[in-house]
């Protein structure tokens, strides 16, 4: 079994009109590539990740503070609501790649 996330071999998946993912998952996590046009706005998510910004850059807008992050920075956000975030793509092709809890429990 290869460790290896190999996102060249998969298709692009659509997410509304503003996004395309690619996706690996196993029994506890998932991991996304994301690519994102201009404006594109995430409303309300209270999920936890880690990620890397790989292309443009994006604005993450917490209750009480914004961060950019730009390409080459990593990040983590905590889960629950006091860490409620919104992602917007600052630019066209703004691209991340996401790790996020699985929510089914793994087996």
């Amino acid at each position: 079994m290869s460790h290896v996330l190999n996102f060249d071999t998969l298709e692009w998946a659509i997410s509304g009109k503003h996004a395309r993912y690619k996706e690996i998952r196993n029994r506890a996590q998932i991991a996304q590539l994301i690519e994102l046009t201009k404006g594109y706005s995430m409303e309300g998510c209270t999920k936890g990740h880690a990620g890397m910004v790989l292309k443009g850059s994006v604005r993450v807008e917490f209750k009480d503070s914004v961060e950019i992050f730009r390409a080459g920075d990593a990040f983590m956000i905590e889960k629950g609501p006091r860490n409620e975030h919104k992602i917007i793509a600052n630019e066209e092709g703004a691209t991340i790649l996401l790790f996020n809890e699985a929510e089914f429990p793994s087996l």
